[in-house]
């Protein structure tokens, strides 16, 4: 559907088991591990409940999300085992912290952010339900928990999920009143950080 990509999708497990160190988050639907040396793998509890469609959701935002944000994404693995109930993502472990409204002082960052934020307008009128750049903390702080800022000032968002869930049934169906309160608060959020 979306062409060649850079991400990859797999039938097979080719991750090793021996890499998986200890637990450094939990976030939603995902538990974070240590993954080698420098990178993380992350486990999806979701599909276990919704089944395959939630598999295929997630690879979906993926691509999708990589079409609007480019480099702002983390590229990611992607695997899915046990005929979709399985998700998990290997990522580069990044050195940083949340985008706070204090690093928008920072004219670089600024101008990264005015960039998503253009590129989540395009989502909308194309569309495309939003990305979740708030998360479930963002909810009660004011800081998009799902972008971090790295070392270098690079703004990189490492959760590509979309604030829809319809496509995967009743379940999603259920949390959709969810989404809507999430997709409010990031738009306040946002116009809080890019207000001049």
């Amino acid at each position: 559907m979306f062409g060649i990509l850079t991400w990859q999708l797999s039938m097979e497990s080719p991750y090793d088991q021996n890499s998986i160190g200890k637990k450094i988050a939990r976030g939603g639907d995902r538990t974070v591990y240590w993954y080698g040396d420098n990178q993380v793998i992350k486990f999806s509890s979701i599909p276990y409940l919704v089944g395959k469609k939630m598999s295929e959701k997630m690879s979906r935002d993926y691509a999708l999300c990589k079409k609007y944000f480019g480099d702002y994404i983390v590229e990611t693995v992607l695997i899915d085992e046990d005929g979709g109930r399985r998700h998990i993502e290997i990522q580069p472990y990044i050195h940083g912290e949340n985008l706070h409204r204090a690093h928008l002082k920072i004219k670089e960052i600024r101008i990264q952010l005015e960039v998503i934020a253009t590129a989540m307008q395009t989502m909308k009128k194309e569309g495309y339900a939003p990305i979740d750049l708030i998360g479930i903390s963002g909810l009660f702080h004011m800081r998009f928990c799902n972008i971090f800022v790295d070392e270098h000032n690079k703004l990189r968002i490492f959760d590509t999920t979309l604030l829809e869930g319809s496509s995967v049934g009743f379940l999603g169906v259920l949390v959709t009143p969810l989404f809507w309160l999430a997709t409010m608060r990031q738009r306040y959020v946002m116009k809080k950080f890019l207000r001049n």
